[in-house]
């Protein structure tokens, strides 16, 4: 993806919604086998999530930093 060809809006939603997935699978109930999205089982995402995040510092952009930690 050329992330630094995104626009200010596009960034920030892309990362809203790794964001917001990221949520999702935390609060999935213990009983289910998987989480719905698998965001932390795939490193891809994270790999996403640092662009974009790397890329909306450099444009001077405000946002909450996604954390890995669980």
């Amino acid at each position: 993806m050329n992330i630094p060809g995104l626009t200010n809006h596009a960034l920030i939603a892309l990362h809203t919604l790794i964001a917001e997935t990221q949520a999702a699978d935390d609060a999935a109930t213990a009983g289910e086998r998987r989480r719905p999205f698998g965001v932390r089982d795939y490193p891809e995402w994270r790999k996403q999530s640092d662009g974009y995040e790397a890329e909306m510092k450099k444009r001077g952009l405000v946002f909450k930093h996604i954390g890995w930690a669980k």
